[in-house]
């Protein structure tokens, strides 16, 4: 039997199965940035994925219940360091 290529479409066992290739986007991974806010710490979306769970949640931040219900779905959290502006 020949082997799949990605991006192809194979035929196993007389099923169908579209291979694709590796895709940044297909990581279970999200990015958010922390920053203090009035002494709270605030949790903004920074990726597209984060974003839509903002969105879902209705929400312009991530908190610790939307944040937790996005880690029971598999995805890793990646907190992006905030810079430290000096006036």
């Amino acid at each position: 039997m020949a082997q799949p290529l990605c991006g192809k479409i194979a035929q196993s066992v007389g099923v169908w199965v579209f291979v694709s290739d590796f895709n940044k986007e297909d990581v279970m991974q999200i990015q958010v940035l922390m920053r203090v806010v009035f002494g709270y710490e605030t949790i903004y979306p920074v990726c597209e994925k984060a974003k839509l769970f903002a969105k879902i949640a209705g929400k312009k931040t991530l908190g610790p219940t939307v944040l937790s219900s996005i880690k029971a779905l598999g995805y890793e959290i990646e907190v992006i360091p905030s810079k430290l502006e000096i006036l």
